[in-house]
């Protein structure tokens, strides 16, 4: 063919022009299973001939109307995304004949709206008509997706329970709001005792016997939402609000669950986050770096033992990490035990193949999590502020510092908001709140909710991603995108929303709009990048097309402008941001993954040192400190079967990473059992870097009866006010060993719970002192009487533009005069010392000796030196042992930018 020559045009085949309604009547065998399992018949329409596949009976879904009303009269009929709405909606309103008997439309599920999943009630319009105003009050709805919606909640599949909840013991309070923003949007309150009666329903055969979940999401009467563990109710009472409450009924008193707070659940990286991470400076190197080390631990999942080790962790299976630990190595381990742990480690795999998270870019942080939002009950959080406990090797502990709190899904680079994670010693209404573990509490008043600002979302079962990873917290915020609030808009009607009507929108539903929405938001970033105006207005739509239920508006198209066609192989490859780069490293992986043949992939390695000290390092993690000895144990018995060799080369390398405080009286019971001294197990203090052997037993600290427990060990420079605050205010009997210059050894215990003032009277004997001088040979000891007062100042917490009152000092002076001080434990002002800012201490060593600042040999004042190191214990006195219970999240300056956006 010459150039002259024109190219023949391939002939298009015409669209086969879909019928207005397909064939409905259907035969479907019954099932000759398992008569115990409840089952309906499904049918799948699509845009072609029907098979048989797409045709039969399935399990019965749990929910409450079917828990009134038989699942013997339901049916399912699902329309695939290509069906024409005008098909499906002629469908539906002609109905489906099964086995020669009449089904008609009766709702969706919650989840099945936008999928166009329909329940079909077998009977007739009129029937189903007479059920809907019968289970409550559907007819004063007046907007189509609404109704639907709203009916969606009693066909939505929830764990139901035994448990009802008469209008007696149910408390309605208001929302909270301000300036028309609603701050407890979804959120109300449950009791103890009926806490406890619901996670014993519905707990499943993995969860902790002794946890107790913080947040239920549930289902009761004509409200969703979220209950929170609310420990100022009556304990048999829950608490509902007048945002929970989606329409009203009296049919439906029990309580169903959807879901509910969990510890571990770890967060994960996404193709979205990342995008709006890089957009806000998050750098591209971190970013990439992440992406490789997951897959290095994938890539070698069946032949290294530490990367199997590492993923099954993660996973939470302590036993058959154990399993390859005891072995040495999964090369070691007997043909049942290998079965195991591979099955495991393909289920891993085939569901990473399967939802295709390698090209998702979802990529696991440790240091995060995803879990419910509440709001604070008290009113103590303040704008930019939250609450975040959770659990950590088995005790829950509370993050302190800076987090980034974002959720799925997530377009606009202000859907990633920067909070200050604070706890009691910022605000000491929050002790208030330690009991709501494994949830992120928000404040209830500020410019305007931060759930609102995070995509648009709300309380009412949102799931949040918060990491306190210091790569990933951005080190710029946008402002938020102003989401609309739809509040409703009054229509004059006086009729009852129709079937018809609500046919018809349901036919309108196609997650189609979602997926295409975000495809050409895709292709958009990775030509512009995010910030782009196309991206702005593709992520509006997206935000539309999502609340099109409560809006009733119809979102089928997107506008030509915004339309961008499949890259050419020639832009292949070309883009220049880092979502680009990790997606294509994403989809080669996911080819090499793909081949890998499990247990033939290579000869497996055995487990490394590196391996077994990075567990016991890890800060944040699923196992528990008796497991991490557990876990050591196992390891070093693989290489010498001899207890005292054992004992004696994990007392040389690895004692400074088990906490044996925190083992239980069993636990620490097996761990003398192997040989560890008495001493070591049963008293920290024995394991002090600052006092030795001789100066812990010239007091008798030394002795096992002491149960002294670490609670943190700190330089200097790591050191602040906070911890030795919420030591002394936390815990009834402290011991602050504090290292100054020279070899000097303060020691001051406290054997009663302190408070936050000035001028109190210190009850006599309550607390001692020890002094110790190397150099000088000097080991004392003074008791403080009843003459004396204490000063216990914190800087009152910053508000506004305001400054801290108080100077943060510890005093402890005679007969109420100040110039008799004994110890003085605080923060010098500046005046130009290299070491201002520092905690610095001076002490009266005549109280001691006094004649020790005398003679031929002076001992040298101390007067405001700065600490080299601190060790605080606290003592186990017959409860659980204490702990330091504060993860420290990172403190940086976050710039504040323009939004990118707006409303």
């Amino acid at each position: 063919m010459n150039k002259n020559e024109k190219k023949k045009k391939k002939k298009r085949t015409p669209k086969t022009k879909q019928p207005a309604q397909i064939c409905t009547d259907f035969s479907i065998p019954d099932s000759k299973t398992d008569t115990s399992i409840v089952l309906i018949p499904s049918i799948l329409v699509t845009n072609g001939p029907q098979e048989e596949d797409n045709i039969g009976r399935v399990p019965a879904e749990t929910h409450r109307f079917g828990a009134n009303h038989g699942h013997e009269n339901l049916a399912i009929l699902s329309f695939s995304q290509n069906v024409e709405s005008r098909v499906v909606e002629g469908t539906l309103l002609h109905g489906i004949t099964i086995n020669g008997e009449s089904y008609c439309f009766l709702g969706c599920s919650q989840g099945g709206i936008k999928r166009r999943r329909c329940y079909m009630w077998k009977g007739t319009p009129a029937e189903a008509r007479e059920i809907l105003q019968q289970d409550g009050d559907f007819e004063l709805i007046k907007i189509p997706s609404k109704l639907v919606s709203r009916f969606s909640l009693l066909l939505s599949e929830v764990s139901l329970t035994s448990i009802r909840v008469s209008e007696e013991n149910t408390i309605r309070a208001e929302d909270i709001c301000s300036d028309g923003k609603n701050f407890s949007d979804g959120c109300g309150g449950i009791g103890l005792s009926l806490a406890e009666q619901v996670y014993a329903e519905v707990k499943s055969r993995t969860d902790e016997e002794d946890y107790l979940p913080s947040v239920f999401q549930v289902r009761i009467q004509g409200c969703k939402g979220v209950l929170q563990l609310d420990k100022t109710i009556e304990p048999t009472k829950i608490l509902i609000r007048p945002s929970m409450e989606k329409f009203k009924t009296d049919k439906y008193p029990y309580i169903g669950v959807c879901a509910y707070s969990r510890p571990y659940k770890f967060g994960y990286l996404n193709k979205q986050f990342i995008m709006v991470l890089s957009c806000l400076g998050v750098n591209d190197t971190i970013l990439l770096t992440k992406q490789i080390h997951y897959f290095a631990l994938l890539e070698t999942m069946f032949t290294n033992s530490d990367s199997a080790v590492a993923l099954l962790q993660w996973e939470g299976q302590f036993a058959l990490v154990q399993m390859i630990v005891k072995a040495g190595g999964l090369g070691n381990l007997k043909t049942q035990q290998k079965s195991a742990v591979l099955e495991q480690l393909k289920a891993i795999k085939k569901k990473l193949l399967e939802e295709n998270k390698l090209v998702k870019l979802r990529i696991h942080i440790p240091q995060s999590r995803n879990i419910y939002g509440i709001c604070d009950p008290t009113g103590t959080l303040k704008y930019g502020e939250c609450f975040l406990r959770i659990t950590d090797s088995g005790k829950p502990k509370t993050v302190k510092g800076q987090v980034a709190v974002s959720k799925n899904p997530c377009y606009f680079p202000g859907d990633f908001r920067v909070l200050t994670a604070c706890d009691e010693t910022d605000e000491p209404g929050l002790s208030q709140l330690h009991h709501l573990i494994d949830c992120i509490v928000f404040p209830n008043h500020g410019k305007q909710p931060h759930t609102h600002e995070i995509g648009g979302s709300d309380l009412d079962g949102d799931e949040y991603f918060v990491t306190w990873d210091k790569d990933l917290i951005p080190r710029e915020m946008r402002d938020p995108y102003s989401f609309p609030e739809y509040q409703g808009t009054p229509v004059d009607r006086q009729d009852p929303v129709s079937v018809e009507e609500m046919i018809a929108y349901v036919s309108k539903q196609n997650n189609g709009i979602l997926g295409d929405i975000d495809t050409h938001f895709n292709r958009w970033a990775d030509l512009k990048g995010i910030d782009c105006e196309e991206c702005q207005e593709l992520a509006k739509l997206f935000s539309q097309a999502i609340d099109s239920g409560k809006s009733g508006e119809d979102i089928t198209d997107i506008p030509t402008r915004l339309i961008r066609k499949k890259k050419t192989v020639k832009e292949k490859g070309k883009s220049r941001f880092v979502w680009s780069k990790m997606t294509s490293k994403g989809s080669e992986f996911h080819k090499v993954f793909k081949k890998m043949e499990g247990a033939d992939g290579g000869s497996p390695s055995g487990i490394t040192e590196d391996m077994v000290r990075k567990i016991l390092q890890q800060k944040e993690t699923n196992f528990t400190p008796f497991q991490k000895f557990r876990f050591v144990l196992a390891y070093t018995r693989h290489f010498w079967e001899n207890d005292e060799t054992v004992e004696q080369y994990i007392m040389e390398n690895y004692v400074d990473h088990i906490d044996f405080s925190l083992f239980s009286w069993e636990q620490k019971r097996d761990a003398m059992d192997v040989g560890f001294p008495q001493d070591i197990v049963m008293n920290e203090l024995n394991r002090s870097a600052i006092l030795s052997k001789d100066e812990l037993r010239f007091f008798r600290m030394d002795e096992p009866a002491g149960s002294w427990s670490l609670l943190l060990a700190k330089d200097q420079s790591d050191l602040l006010w906070s911890d030795l605050v919420k030591a002394l205010t936390k815990n009834d009997n402290i011991l602050l060993v504090l290292e100054l210059f020279d070899d000097i050894i303060l020691v001051l215990q406290f054997q009663e719970r302190q408070s936050l003032g000035e001028d109190q009277p210190v009850n006599g004997d309550t607390i001692s002192s020890l002094f110790y001088s190397r150099q000088f040979g000097h080991n004392l000891r003074y008791n403080l009487n009843s003459n004396y007062f204490l000063d216990f100042t914190d800087p009152t917490p910053k508000t506004g533009k305001g400054k801290a009152k108080n100077t943060p000092r510890m005093q402890l002076y005679r007969n109420r005069n100040k110039n008799l001080t004994f110890v003085w434990l605080g923060v010098p002002a500046k005046r130009g010392r290299e070491d201002a800012g520092a905690i610095s201490i001076s002490v009266n060593l005549q109280r001691f000796d006094r004649n020790i600042l005398a003679g031929d040999r002076p001992h040298q004042t101390i007067t405001k030196e700065p600490l080299v190191r601190i060790e605080v214990y606290a003592r186990n006195q017959g409860g659980a042992a204490p702990y330091n219970d504060t993860i420290e999240a990172p403190k940086m300056d976050i710039a504040c930018g323009h939004s990118g956006a707006s409303g």
